[in-house]
This record gives C-alpha cells, structure tokens and sequence, in this order.
C-alpha cells in the first residue's frame, strides 16, 4: 500500500533534516498526482501524511512550513 510505504520511508530516518526532505518529496508528489487527475494516489499520500506518526513530527513540519515562509 502506497500510504503505509511513504509514512515507512519519512519515519525510517533519525536526521530531521532527511525526513523534512522526504515529506516535502511527497508533498510534491502528491501535488503532481492531483494535477494529472490521479486523485486515488494523492488522496492515499495526503492520508499517509495525516497518520498519527507523520503527524507527530511537530518539528520536522515546523521546518516545511518555515520554508514556505521565507519563499
């Protein structure tokens, strides 16, 4: 399942910079499916991304959305 992978692959690193890299991967993804009308895949990344897991990871989203600040 695509959900359970992408949450596997942003958690599986200690170093908080790789796993902000790796959930802005998959914010674009997800972004790119909805754009080609590929609404399954990105609803099920979007899902991943809302798990309790992904979700915890106050700091790591703290540095996404300070980047999207300074842009």
């Amino acid at each position: 399942r695509i959900s359970s992978w992408v949450s596997t692959k942003i958690l599986e690193s200690e170093d908080i910079r790789i796993r902000a890299a790796a959930l802005k991967f998959f914010l674009m993804v997800a972004k790119c499916c909805f754009d080609l009308n590929n609404f399954n895949s990105s609803n099920s990344i979007i899902a991943s991304l809302e798990s309790s897991p992904v979700h915890r990871l106050k700091k790591t989203w703290e540095i996404i959305s300070s980047d999207k600040k300074s842009k």
